[in-house]
């Protein structure tokens, strides 16, 4: 539940950042049809914009590869876990086994 929540909250990250640079980008081509701002070569805000929106999808790209990594990885170690439980119960089995024949060998004597 907390993963699709943890997705669901992740998605509208992005969506609000998408739409604060959107705002951006408007409110510049704005001001550039009303000759109020130079110019986009000579100002900031168009390169924040896009720079932005390319951290976001790398961002998202990086979030989406590392919880394939790590549900991969948390697979792996379910894997490995559950082998090392098998081989402790064979062990206990045999430790059962050792202490039966053990005190019946003392019962003899």
């Amino acid at each position: 539940m907390s993963e699709l929540y943890s997705n669901i909250h992740h998605k509208n990250l992005i969506i609000s950042l998408i739409r604060e640079h959107m705002s951006i980008a408007d409110q510049q081509q704005h001001l550039l049809e009303n000759k109020i701002c130079p110019g986009v070569e000579e100002t900031s805000m168009y390169v924040h914009t896009i720079s932005g929106l390319s951290i976001c999808n790398e961002l998202s790209l990086r979030n989406t590869q590392l919880k394939e990594l790590y549900y991969y990885k948390i697979k792996m170690m379910r894997h490995e876990l559950n082998g090392l439980s098998q081989k402790l119960e064979q062990f206990k089995d045999a430790l059962k086994v050792y202490a039966e024949k053990h005190n019946r060998n003392k019962a003899t004597e």
